[in-house]
């Protein structure tokens, strides 16, 4: 025999209205402040790296190819060097241990990298 207990709907509970506000504090503006004066630092504006343009020339073709990866790697590293400086001036990321700086920093650059 089933239990009438067992199969009683559960009342509908009404929820309650949340109307959200944010109000930014004056720490968490300060904090905002610092994390775009840092960006604005460290990284150059989109228009200020340089532009390559292929050619279809075969003879130039390989030449290229190579001054585009010695140009990719000199913004790498240029990209690298800007994000560590950049995090270094972030509140508390010089608090952390020297482990997980460097795990944030490996991940910030691929990421970085990549959008780029």
């Amino acid at each position: 025999a089933v239990r009438n207990d067992r199969n009683k709907k559960k009342k509908d509970v009404p929820k309650p209205e949340c109307s959200e506000s944010y109000i930014i504090t004056p720490e968490v503006e300060e904090l905002i402040e610092k994390v775009r004066k840092a960006h604005q630092e460290t990284f150059p504006a989109l228009c200020q790296l340089g532009k390559y343009t292929t050619n279809n020339s075969s003879e130039q073709r390989v030449s290229l190819d190579i001054d585009l990866w010695d140009k990719f790697s000199e913004l790498s590293t240029k990209c690298i060097i800007k994000t560590v400086e950049f995090a270094k001036q972030l509140p508390g990321f010089t608090t952390l241990t020297i482990a997980d700086q460097i795990t944030l920093l490996k991940a910030a650059c691929l990421d970085i990298l990549v959008s780029r």
